[in-house]
């Protein structure tokens, strides 16, 4: 019988621990969407190097941006933020882990106490000697002890904490990339759009003149007796439009110059420390990379795998707290009494081997269980929205940066030709065989021209900088 139940009780033991060794973090499974080989709209170029996608703004060679960029990469406030989060994250995940070290400390006490005799007799009768019942006087008391817990981790809930810690360290680090790269976008976005201002601020005042200008001679005619003072009333109208427009591009242009300041943290400097000349530099080519590399250079993509593993490793603590939790308790310890007549010290030590098994609160943890994969199954169906919304994002991204060029060449032979047409006015006006008002006419119409040429040029500028964004540019993908 005593065979019997000795093998019994090593049954039990051993049971558990078997049944938990089927309990893994299992990996994320693959997706149920395939991904295309290409992109629908590809742009991208063989020429142009894949391996500069983590700092892609050096290539469009321009120094204005590198250093607007570098300086935002130490000055962000919102950058400062989220590495403050990847900071706090990596404290939480090693507080996580710690709990499965033996856990403890030295407790220490001293004290005194005073006894004084109010009354009666406190000493044992009968005695050859007197001895006292109540030991009088002040007794000192010192006592030491260091008491220790420590989990055994029987069955592999360390691992799982720690795979799950792990993802969350992960995703703040990702967290992180994502807003470095944001960042970056934001601030180049922000600079060729504010240099479009700049150079359709030239544009208006240049248009300004030329109102001035058709005002000026219609004022002549109309001194000389050639034209109807009702000529007036329309070219004070398209004077005053001129002026405005002037005037609006430069509060504009302040406007964009203190959000740029914002973005790479200087947002209460001078507008006069960022100067933004009217000028655009061509835009890079986009390297070729296929659908799939989305999957290791977004990081979106990547944070959504990420909450998956960590969903994965949640079930399986749930999993692990139907099993027994072992623990083992052992501590040191000494006191010392001082008292009138005598002294002495005394020490121990002494261990604990603790179990506690889930009984009751089964039916709770089974519907933890449940939730944890309900939760899975959130976390797998995010992250494939995941995949699919970034393989979106950037195929129309590079569709639309298609459509831009063809439009920005359309426009471009449209501006040539008006710029033609103007130069062949103005020569027959400085000629004396064509009317000066045809020559202000073909003036404006090229000046319309050329400042939808700046426009389309701006377009592709931010276009090209959201598609190394949407390819998963702006971080180098080893965080």
């Amino acid at each position: 019988m005593m065979r019997t139940g000795t093998i019994r009780l090593a049954m039990t033991l051993v049971a558990p621990a078997v049944l938990a060794g089927c309990v893994r973090v299992a990996a994320p499974p693959p997706l149920a969407t395939p991904i295309p080989a290409r992109f629908g709209a590809d742009t991208g170029t063989d020429t142009a190097d894949a391996a500069a996608l983590p700092e892609w703004w050096h290539a469009f060679h321009d120094p204005q941006l590198d250093a607007l960029i570098a300086g935002a990469l130490i000055d962000s406030p919102d950058l400062k933020t989220v590495q403050a989060r990847v900071a706090e994250a990596d404290a939480t995940m090693s507080r996580a882990l710690r709990r499965f070290d033996p856990q403890g400390g030295i407790a220490a006490n001293a004290g005194a106490r005073n006894v004084r005799q109010l009354s009666g007799d406190i000493n044992l009768p009968n005695l050859p000697v007197d001895v006292p019942v109540v030991q009088t006087g002040t007794t000192r008391v010192f006592n030491s002890a260091f008491d220790v817990s420590w989990e055994i981790d029987v069955f592999g809930r360390r691992d799982a904490t720690a795979t799950v810690a792990g993802a969350r360290v992960y995703s703040a680090r990702l967290q992180a990339a994502a807003s470095r790269a944001s960042l970056a976008a934001a601030i180049a976005d922000a600079l060729f759009a504010a240099r479009g201002l700049a150079i359709e601020r030239e544009r208006a005042r240049a248009a300004l003149d030329t109102e001035r200008a058709a005002a000026g001679l219609v004022e002549r005619r109309i001194a000389r007796g050639l034209a109807p003072t009702g000529d007036r009333f329309p070219a004070s109208a398209r004077l005053r439009a001129a002026t405005l427009q002037a005037d609006t591009l430069s509060t504009e242009l302040d406007v964009a110059r203190r959000q740029l300041l914002v973005l790479v943290g200087r947002g209460t400097a001078a507008l006069d420390t960022l100067p933004i000349e009217p000028r655009l530099v061509d835009a890079p080519p986009v390297p070729r990379t296929a659908p799939g590399d989305l999957l290791k250079r977004r990081p979106d993509v990547l944070a959504a795998r990420s909450a998956v593993t960590g969903a994965l490793g949640n079930r399986a603590l749930a999993k692990l707290d139907l099993f027994p939790t072992f623990s083992l308790s052992p501590g040191i310890g000494i006191e010392r009494q001082e008292r009138p007549r005598n002294s002495f010290a005394t020490g121990f030590w002494s261990l604990g081997i603790g179990l506690l098994m889930p009984i009751l609160d089964r039916g709770r943890l089974m519907a933890e269980l449940r939730a944890s994969d309900a939760r899975v199954a959130q976390a797998i169906g995010d992250y494939e929205k995941s995949v699919q919304t970034a393989y979106g994002e950037a195929d129309s991204v590079l569709a639309r940066l298609v459509s831009d060029h063809r439009q920005c060449d359309g426009i471009a032979t449209s501006e040539r030709d008006a710029r033609a047409y103007y130069e062949t006015m103005r020569r027959g006006e400085a000629a004396g065989v064509l009317d000066p008002d045809a020559a202000f006419a073909a003036r404006r119409q090229w000046q319309s021209a050329d400042v939808d040429l700046v426009r389309a040029r701006v377009q592709v500028l931010r276009r090209s900088v959201q598609a190394f964004k949407a390819l998963g540019g702006g971080w180098d993908g080893a965080s």
